[in-house]
């Protein structure tokens, strides 16, 4: 899981791939899933984190 979550912000980060379509290309079931496990892992949601990490 941490895999997926250190690929998604790299994405975040050097993509303009929407929230939903990071999500699904990384196979989580849902956006609203995955904002909950970058949240526990990292702290925060992956749209703050895209918008303090460009």
């Amino acid at each position: 899981m941490k895999k997926k979550i250190e690929t998604s912000k790299n994405m975040l980060r050097y993509t303009k791939c929407s929230l939903s379509d990071i999500a699904l290309t990384l196979g989580f079931p849902s956006q609203s899933y995955w904002t909950q496990v970058f949240r526990k892992l990292e702290g925060t949601t992956p749209a703050k984190y895209r918008k303090f990490n460009l």
